[in-house]
């Protein structure tokens, strides 16, 4: 059978809540066929099996992270284990818990899957309109101990303390459907069958059934311009839905929105620089799901995330090395961070100091080019950089697919002893140098670096080495500043 996009316009079933029998776990454990090949599903598990339920479940999280990498494109249609196992990648967390899950059933652990909606997005999307992003999460609940526990398995949290009726989940979620067979319950990689199905099961929806929203402080002082730096006017960060609210609200202090930028935007508009940059984010799941701040700022986000998010609202204020001051205004839901724009109680306002190659230097996105275990060193050393993995990209095939994908990014390709992963026909476009000239360099140094800038805006790196140890020190050294000083030319 192949497993391919649905007709929008098929008949879906409806989410359930009693689809499982928690009394027999024994249920729990059936490999559907849509996850893939039985055998070759089995044969993984079999090798990550440890002692105990919960050390299986690391060794899974661990065997993920190493051999696989997010890819946020992938996240749009149904794909098998042997799919993403071939790809080594994953399209998000709906991908991830089928990859996760049918291990974890293989491996003797009652799984169940379970769909959620954040309470933001319902509640935005019963008083209308339609939000253009659509936010939920996936969780699986696992039997462990001889008790039902809830796994969020892409951030690897569980909460032992779970209850199988509950519907209001960690992060502010509405559970919604639960069962065995993923794709029979229509997961968000059936993209537009899935849409059809939370849109038609929202609809109506009795808000009464969540948590009490937001709360809007009465303690709050105007919002002055004096307090909020102004230079280079203000970008406004939000989704569509909330623009006019906000511009509104901001008038109210006499402010003026200067732009405007999407959240969905892959990075900020040169002309936004140095500006006042304030980002509504109605949830704190907005934050995560951000491609704002996944291009732009995440650099910098990464370094105050965790402050952040040890409160319920506020307003977060950073200022970039650039100029850039940057203001994350964030509330259970869209009605409170509206209200919180007419107050102004900082949690901390700090610049941030950079060194070349980190923080708010880092790329967007970075392209691996490289054979087993140099992507692995190098996927660790951008992770500890401050990249986080999903925004890391590898590959030693497809190069004809791949390399496109790259373009205005950061590529990385390795070149070990006598291989060099890229295929010859793209050497005169990609390679910073002729391949002569690295190989005199390498006959007088151990490894090193060179880079080039393409005409699109691709910014290349070719890492040479010659051997393994010699390229462990060419990734320890690496970062994402480009070389001090340029190549000098050879005499001719």
């Amino acid at each position: 059978m192949a497993w391919s996009d649905d007709d929008p316009a098929a008949e879906v079933i409806a989410p359930r809540f009693d689809r499982v029998d928690y009394s027999t776990p024994g249920k729990a454990l059936d490999l559907c066929e849509a996850f893939g090949s039985e055998a070759e599903i089995r044969k993984v598990a079999a090798r990550l099996k440890a002692t105990s339920r919960l050390d299986t479940l690391r060794a899974i999280d661990t065997w993920i992270r190493k051999d696989f990498v997010y890819d946020a494109e992938a996240a749009f249609a149904w794909r098998t284990f042997d799919t993403m196992r071939a790809d080594r990648t994953y399209g998000g967390c709906a991908d991830h818990a089928v990859l996760f899950g049918s291990l974890a059933r293989a491996a003797g652990i009652p799984t169940v899957f379970v769909k959620t909606m954040d309470c933001d997005w319902i509640r935005e999307f019963v008083k209308g309109p339609e939000p253009a992003r659509w936010s939920g999460h996936c969780f699986l609940e696992v039997n462990v101990d001889d008790r039902w526990m809830l796994l969020d398995a892409s951030q690897m949290v569980l909460y032992r303390e779970h209850d199988t009726d509950a519907r209001i989940y960690p992060g502010s979620r509405y559970a919604y459907d639960k069962g065995h067979d993923p794709f029979a319950m229509v997961k968000s990689m059936r993209w537009q069958l899935w849409k059809k199905q939370t849109r038609t099961y929202f609809t109506g929806f009795d808000l009464a059934k969540l948590p009490v929203g937001g709360g809007e402080s009465l303690r709050g002082t105007a919002l002055k311009g004096r307090e909020l730096d102004l230079r280079g006017g203000i970008t406004l960060v939000c989704t569509a839905s909330l623009l006019d609210r906000a511009r509104g609200r901001l008038g109210t202090s006499g402010l003026k929105v200067d732009r405007t930028v999407t959240n969905a935007a892959p990075a900020l508009p040169a002309a936004a620089r140095g500006s006042a940059v304030v980002f509504l984010a109605p949830g704190k799941q907005a934050l995560y799901a951000s491609a704002f701040f996944e291009g732009a700022y995440l650099g910098s986000y990464e370094r105050f995330r965790t402050q952040l998010l040890k409160h319920s609202a506020g307003i977060f204020g950073r200022e970039l090395a650039d100029g850039t001051r940057l203001y994350v205004i964030f509330a259970a839901d869209a009605d409170a961070v509206v209200a919180l724009l007419g107050t102004w109680s900082p949690v901390k306002t700090a610049p941030i100091k950079t060194a070349p190659g980190s923080a708010a230097d880092l790329p967007a996105k970075v392209f691996v080019a490289a054979h087993a275990p140099y992507w692995q060193w190098l996927s660790a050393r951008c992770e500890k950089l401050g990249m986080p993995r999903r925004m890391v990209r590898s590959f030693n095939y497809r190069f004809d697919q791949e390399l496109p994908r790259a373009k205005g990014h950061t590529l990385v390709i390795t070149w070990v002893g006598d291989v060099l992963v890229l295929p010859d026909r793209y050497h005169g476009q990609f390679l910073p140098a002729p391949r002569e000239r690295v190989e005199k360099l390498l006959k007088k140094q151990a490894h090193g670096r060179l880079d080039k800038t393409l005409d699109d805006g691709t910014r290349v790196v070719l890492l040479f080495a010659r051997d393994e140890p010699a390229m462990r020190a060419a990734v320890a050294a690496f970062t994402f500043a480009p070389r001090a000083k340029p190549l000098k030319k050879e005499a001719k």
